[in-house]
């Protein structure tokens, strides 16, 4: 705390001040648990433990939840900073180690949202093959696919009242971000570091402004726009869905035309055809499949490619320009198969890694062999938090409009947000600003400048403005969603500021290690996912 600043008042919303005289819970790390033996040797550097926080911040005495924590410990405990939390855009409780020095210097420690996987979960279905037939479905490019897709949805969220539970009101980012705060006294630490990525660069925005004076660095990659993500600028935006809001569609289409004009220059990229505008090929392939999708083989077993699954299949693989060149021989050989139907793609292409989401919406299990997964704490995550349109047959003019404006991936942001139309309930202690609550600390945002296919440029930029002290650090890739990991010069301005509390110089703009198509090595950070 400050003494006599304007941070020394606290933050009261909906009449919650803070954690409201909640417990701290008691930590007692141990072996992580493991499924398999592989999973026994990748957890042997961590602990795990489990946390018991407040369902309800209004009754913080009352019923509890159990939150799923992992800590990599620091490799040198003598120059040991304190903790650094880790939240991507899921689940979290096994953190990478970001980086060597971060690493040495900081206790890593990641953990399963509420309602998340192995914290107390949100649990609206049977079995996944129930969950993925409401709310797995391609999204929907005619008609009759159009009124399945609503139904389907609604039907899902019909579940999730009927079987959700209490937490299902309660899982809005506010109450991830009082958990977050409890969870760093725990730790002992006095102020909380911590590393967000895309939807987890939301976390790091909301406690900012409910716990200014307690920020001592957070540091925000893949960045989206607080205002965007809850209730839009204007009315009319209200009613937007929430990934169109933050222009996801438009940075697909802005990655998928810098990932098309990197290829054209480049004779390592399959997809590449001296002479032709590579993105009436593209065009031509996914209409193709539009009209037929055809049947290729992946390692020997069959598998349908609709204009659905490639156009999913090509989002996924812009995340990461260490995937072009495989994208690019996809989507040569799905090309191929087009023009010479029943020939199948050489084993040698591997998709089930280079592109989970060929298979349906999500990436995720078909059969109920799969441990539950849980598909409806991500819409139950951004339903609590967004204001959107409550009539779910909106959603295809949505669509067709940010389909106009960004071709291919309008439709596929467009419906990831259709449950919110529907969804049974909104946490009551969401948060929706004012974002420019004063911090004890400045806070640093990273981005990529040309083409990320998720949370555009843009979104730094005006969080930048949002808050009430933030720099924006940049990267200067083609493609990718974020920014750290791609770039030693990012992972060290990253470094300087969190163990330095040393900000890059304003308007500093990095290059990334490696172009696409490049067969070098670049910086790996670990699953920021």
């Amino acid at each position: 705390m400050l003494p006599g600043s304007a941070l020394a008042e606290p933050v009261v919303v909906d009449g919650i001040a803070g954690t409201n005289g909640a417990s701290v819970p008691t930590l007692q790390w141990g072996p992580c648990p493991a499924a398999t033996p592989d999973e026994v040797d990748v957890l042997k550097d961590y602990r795990c433990t489990l946390a018991e926080v407040p369902l309800s911040y209004r009754d913080p005495h009352g019923q509890r939840i159990v939150l799923a924590l992992g800590r990599l410990p620091a490799t040198d405990p003598e120059h040991r900073l304190g903790t650094l939390f880790w939240r991507p855009g899921s689940a979290g409780r096994i953190p990478p180690a970001l980086s060597p020095t971060l690493h040495e210097r900081f206790d890593i420690v990641g953990f399963d949202p509420r309602g998340v996987a192995a914290s107390t979960p949100l649990h609206c279905f049977a079995t996944n093959h129930e969950a993925l037939e409401s709310f797995g479905l391609p999204f929907p490019i005619t008609l009759a696919q159009e009124r399945s897709v609503i139904e389907s949805t609604r039907r899902g969220t019909r579940r999730c009242a009927e079987n959700g539970g209490p937490i299902l009101a309660h899982m809005g980012t506010a109450n991830v971000a009082r958990d977050l705060d409890l969870l760093r006294q725990a730790v002992g630490d006095e102020q909380l570091s911590y590393f967000g990525f895309s939807f987890g660069t939301h976390l790091g925005e909301v406690y900012a402004n409910l716990f200014g004076d307690r920020v001592r660095a957070l540091t925000l990659d893949g960045v989206v726009d607080p205002v965007e993500w809850t209730t839009g600028r204007t009315p009319q935006e209200a009613q937007l869905p929430v990934f169109l809001r933050l222009g996801s569609h438009e940075g697909a289409y802005a990655a998928l035309l810098a990932f098309l004009r990197a290829c054209q220059d480049d004779v390592r990229c399959a997809f590449r055809e001296q002479g032709r505008d590579l993105l009436v090929k593209y065009d031509t392939l996914v209409r193709r499949l539009g009209r037929r999708p055809v049947e290729i083989v992946v390692n020997g077993q069959p598998l349908a490619v609709t204009y659905q699954s490639a156009v999913n299949f090509t989002l996924r693989n812009l995340y990461d320009p260490a995937f072009s060149a495989d994208l690019a021989a996809v989507l040569q050989q799905v090309y191929v198969a087009t023009e010479q139907r029943g020939r199948s793609v050489p084993r040698r292409l591997n998709l089930d890694r280079v592109g989970s989401s060929v298979r349906p919406r999500y990436g995720l299990p078909t059969t109920t062999d799969e441990p539950y997964l849980g598909i409806e704490a991500l819409s139950a995550a951004f339903c609590a938090d967004s204001d959107s349109a409550s009539n779910p047959r909106v959603w295809p003019r949505y669509a067709r409009a940010a389909d106009r404006a960004a071709p291919y991936f309008g439709s596929a942001w467009a419906y990831v947000s259709l449950p919110c139309a529907t969804w049974p309930g909104r946490d009551a202690d969401s948060y929706t600003g004012p974002w420019d609550r004063p911090t004890a600390h400045p806070l640093l945002l990273i981005a990529n400048h040309r083409g990320d296919p998720a949370t555009p440029y843009e979104n730094a930029v005006s969080t930048a403005r949002e808050l009430a002290d933030a720099r924006v650090l940049t990267l200067d890739s083609l493609v990718g969603h974020g920014a750290f990991g791609q770039s030693q010069c990012i992972v060290r301005a990253v470094e300087r500021y969190l163990i330095d509390l040393q900000l890059p110089p304003e308007g500093t703009m990095c290059q990334p290690d490696r172009r696409p198509f490049d067969s070098l090595p670049r910086v790996r950070s670990g699953n920021r996912r």
